[in-house]
């Protein structure tokens, strides 16, 4: 019977437990990964950094935590390489993780995913009848302007890098007041063109995202702005509309949502003022 060892890829993309948070989530843009395992200076596997464990970074943004050590997880299910392959669906059935890392003797030496155990439980049932071609996720392309309203660190960088990849230009500031100041110096202006879109965060220190939405709404703004927040409550999410935002998005954001979202506002709403 076919095990870990098998199927498993060894072409692992890992961290260190004193990398950056910052370097982690570039990991995981670059390669497209939803988490990543940390390995200590011996070579053994210390934690794993998932997307869920940085969510903490949206309570922590003024925190002081820095490194991946501050935020991995540290219970981790792994698998022996004589693991066969029906345990690995039973962990995957029972845990809902979507990878599990294969070590030897506490050593990492490879991951093995839920894509490449179908494969493989595929592949040996034999040759499959042909199957109609699926449709692929097309990546929306931006031709526009961006400011991101972001006090966390990590979050601005993943908006940046993500709205960059897809054809932006970016924008960030930290604070609702840097926010208004940016925007107000386009308007009017023959230098710089205006913004085409705001995402603006509605929990920041100087001047919240409700507020400097206001204000931009008072002094003629006219493009779209749409909330990103944390919030769920459906009063909360009223009250960004009501302070003028055109729609929201809510924290953690995945990349397709976030170009789709950009790039339907940008088509729909010219900027600029009335």
């Amino acid at each position: 019977m076919l095990t870990a060892k098998d199927v498993m890829t060894t072409n692992v993309v890992t961290v260190k437990p004193d990398d950056t948070v910052d370097h982690a989530i570039s990991l995981m843009l670059t390669h497209t990964v939803s988490g990543l395992p940390v390995v200590a200076e011996t070579g053994r596997l210390a934690g794993i950094l998932s997307e869920f464990d940085l969510l903490q970074l949206i309570c922590d943004c003024h925190a002081g935590k820095e490194r991946v050590s501050d935020y991995m997880t540290t219970e981790i299910r792994e698998l022996e390489e004589s693991t066969t392959l029906f345990e690995i669906a039973e962990l995957f059935r029972s845990t809902h993780v979507r990878r599990l890392p294969v070590t030897r003797q506490g050593q990492l030496v490879g991951l093995i995913s839920r894509r490449e155990l179908i494969r493989a439980l595929k592949n040996s049932r034999g040759p499959a009848k042909p199957s109609a071609p699926q449709e692929t996720a097309t990546v929306p392309q931006l031709d526009c302007r961006v400011l991101v309203a972001e006090d966390g660190r990590a979050n601005g960088r993943f908006f940046a890098h993500a709205l960059k990849r897809a054809g932006a230009e970016v924008t960030l500031v930290e604070n609702g007041q840097l926010a208004v100041e940016k925007v107000l110096a386009t308007i009017g202006s023959e230098g710089e063109e205006p913004f085409d879109i705001i995402l603006m965060d509605m929990q920041m220190p100087v001047m919240s995202g409700q507020e400097a939405t206001r204000r931009l709404r008072q002094e003629g703004y006219r493009g779209p702005i749409i909330a990103v927040t944390a919030l769920s409550e459906k009063y909360e999410q009223q009250e960004c509309l009501d302070a003028g935002c055109d729609d929201y998005i809510a924290k953690p954001i995945d990349r397709m949502t976030l170009l789709r979202v950009v790039a339907e506002k940008t088509a729909a709403s010219p900027a600029g003022t009335s």
